[in-house]
């Protein structure tokens, strides 16, 4: 589920200031909602976190109402000036009486708080704001935040330092409560030290300035509480928290300036302080297990250092778990497709270059082609591999549930509705994907409202009134034949265009029937078990059409491991119900009886079998050097005019010299035929 973040603003500006930093970092893993304090608030009892952006009791007050006896954090941002635009401070003579303009004494007096622990402390700051007036003639300075709250006289110099950031601890403790990806809050790191570093330079013209910088640097990354370390572009570390000084053992202020070879383990992160495109890396640091990753900083062309940092796995382990239990994340990839045949193949390259695009996706397959599978690998192929991917069987559920389901349904909606409302799986999978598996089954009704949502990215939820704009990709899965649904006025025809925008046919398991050894293996190896297939199973399993696909083949390999009490999985220990179709011998066909074969050539394919078994090829020089090819004689040399042959009758595939050369299905025919004859 979509985690709801809102801010609570005193006016208007700092409002859409804030709230755009927050959707920055934020989404689309979360969603932020801004509303001003002045106006009335809704419920806020079932969102995530509530941001407000000052200390007073009154705006907390506020908040606090909003979310009811609601277990819901609320938090007041810390925020921090950009360094920027306090150079102009820097230049009004010490001592000077300067007003600070907010919109009440309260904000203002926060203003200058943060001002003070910004280090800027050489003038006598005052309070301002609506109701007060210019009338002391020594003010010749005041300090506004975007714009003035009161009208300044033409004698005195205006001074806009903007509105303050979010500080960046706050952004990355919250973030990880709540799932933000690591890789977006290295990012966010990695730009605030580049930030910083060219503002070293900029505001560089005296000492004072620069230690002023530097302590704001520090405080900044004290609060973040994984360990990091930067150093410049000479080796010399520039930053290092307290974090880090725990872990290696030395105080982090007596370490600035000194060469990163002073640190314990340094050897090991040598390639973190020296080189670029260092990712993440498990390393031994003590006695902790970390993930260590490090990014060059530049600013244009020129090379500022790196900045490393420090992940323990215990507690990333812990974050992962948390994402596992809300579910709604994808777990397959396009490497956990079992097949080197070439319909899979090009069906996984088709399916690569349309995930990289948004439009809607239409699997089109068999039951049990692994449709799924592929949703799967597309989302965590496409930009939206960190939002959510949301799935769904639209065939499991009658219509009524169905609808609530994906669409959700307001407070009081139908008898038993859930206090509150409930967001619907699209409202849910906003930022990301939405699987609707079996989509030929939906219902007229649920057909029209699922033409709205691709049409006009709007949901309304049962029984509710407001529109609800989503923005999240539609990937949907069919077994049917929808063009001919559409024909015969089941599914509609503009919805079916809708969904097929980027069509793909999963092939079948009969379309690709030399991937069914690569499968068995895999299989097996993932039940832990240590088997293979005798020929003769393997050319009744090559020969069955295999109507339920890679599901069928799964279950009866696991009805075989179960019967099977030998290594070798063997005819008996197969279901019968396939035997009693298949165990006959082949019919006499051009598949082998054609086939001119010697016992020379029987030796060769019966030395291919156990690696075609493990579905890997094999060498000329290793092959002859089998046991049963070296009994009879074989040398590589009479093998190459052979393999020859028998690649020109089919019966082998040989690729270039690395590539080796696997006994083909039809030669599996051969080899089994000429074992029934014998």
């Amino acid at each position: 589920m979509l985690n709801n973040l809102i801010l609570i603003a005193n006016g208007s500006d700092t409002l859409e200031f804030l709230r755009h930093e927050l959707k920055a970092y934020f989404e689309p893993y979360c969603r932020v909602v801004g509303y001003l304090s002045h106006q009335p608030l809704p419920d806020l009892r079932d969102v995530s976190h509530v941001f407000i952006t000052t200390r007073t009791a009154e705006h907390y007050a506020i908040a606090r109402q909003a979310v009811g006896d609601a277990q819901v954090p609320i938090t007041v941002l810390n925020r921090f000036f950009e360094l920027r635009k306090l150079k102009k401070l820097m230049q009004i003579p010490a001592g000077s009486t300067v007003p600070v303009m907010n919109n009440s004494r309260e904000t203002a007096q926060e203003v200058i708080d943060d001002l003070l622990k910004a280090r800027i402390d050489h003038l006598q700051y005052i309070p301002f704001h609506p109701g007060c007036t210019f009338d002391d003639p020594s003010i010749h300075y005041t300090i506004i935040l975007s714009e003035p709250d009161v009208p300044p006289p033409p004698h005195v110099e205006v001074i806009d330092i903007g509105f303050r950031k979010i500080h960046i601890h706050d952004l990355i403790d919250i973030g990880r409560q709540l799932g933000v990806p690591v890789d977006r809050e290295q990012a966010y790191l990695s730009a605030f030290i580049a930030e910083m570093t060219e503002l070293a330079k900029l505001l560089g013209t005296s000492y004072t300035e620069v230690q002023k910088l530097h302590s704001q640097l520090q405080s900044t990354f004290q609060a973040v509480k994984d360990p990091i370390i930067a150093c410049n572009e000479k080796g010399l570390i520039s930053f290092m928290n307290d974090a880090a000084s725990k872990w290696f053992g030395q105080g982090s202020h007596s370490m600035i300036g000194q060469p990163y070879t002073a640190l314990r383990e340094h050897e090991q992160l040598r390639p973190f302080f020296e080189q670029d495109g260092q990712e993440d890396t498990l390393l031994s640091i003590g006695h902790r297990q970390c993930i260590v990753s490090s990014q060059s900083i530049h600013n244009r062309q020129e090379h500022l250092g790196y900045v490393c940092t420090f992940k323990d796995v215990t507690e990333i382990q812990r974050l992962r778990n948390q994402l596992v239990q809300r579910g709604h994340t994808a777990t397959y990839t396009f490497s956990d497709l079992m097949g080197q045949s070439q319909a899979l193949t090009q069906t996984i390259e088709l399916s690569k270059k349309m995930a990289v695009h948004n439009q809607s996706i239409l699997l089109l397959g068999e039951n049990g082609t692994g449709k799924e599978l592929f949703a799967h690998a597309i989302h965590l192929h496409s930009q939206r591999k960190n939002g959510p991917f949301v799935a769904i069987n639209c065939s499991s559920l009658p219509e009524n549930l169905l609808e609530s389901e994906l669409f959700g349904y307001a407070d009081g909606a139908f008898t038993g509705a859930r206090k509150g409302g409930k967001p619907g799986l699209f409202e849910q999978a906003d930022g990301g994907t939405i699987f609707l598996d079996e989509i030929g089954d939906i219902s007229h009704s649920i057909q029209v409202k699922l033409l709205r949502v691709l049409q006009e990215k709007q949901i309304i939820p049962v029984g509710g009134t407001g529109i609800l704009s989503v923005d999240c990709r539609v990937i949907a899965a069919t077994n049917r034949n929808l063009e001919q649904a559409v024909l015969d006025g089941l599914f509609r025809e503009d919805l079916y265009y809708r969904l097929a925008v980027l069509p793909i046919d999963i092939p079948s398991l009969k379309e690709r029937k030399e991937d069914i050894p690569l499968i068995i293996a895999d299989h097996l190896q993932k039940l832990g078990v240590n088997k293979t297939c005798s020929p003769e199973v393997m050319a009744l399993l090559l020969r069955h059409d295999w109507p339920g696909n890679i599901r069928e083949l799964k279950n009866v390999i696991e009805y075989a491991v179960t019967i099977s009490e030998e290594p070798v999985i063997l005819l008996c220990d197969l279901p019968q119900r396939l035997t009693s179709r298949l165990a006959s011998p082949p019919t006499r066909s051009a598949s082998w009886h054609d086939i001119e074969t010697d016992e020379r050539d029987m030796e060769i394919l019966r030395a291919l079998y156990p690696y075609y078994t493990m579905n890997k090829p094999v060498g000329r020089y290793q092959l002859a050097r089998s046991p049963l090819l070296q009994s009879q004689g074989w040398t590589e040399s009479s093998l190459r005019n052979k393999l020859k042959q028998l690649e020109q009758q089919g019966l082998v595939r040989s690729g270039t010299t690395r590539q080796g050369t696997v006994l083909t299905p039809k030669g599996l025919d051969v080899l089994n035929a000429s074992n029934i004859r014998a």
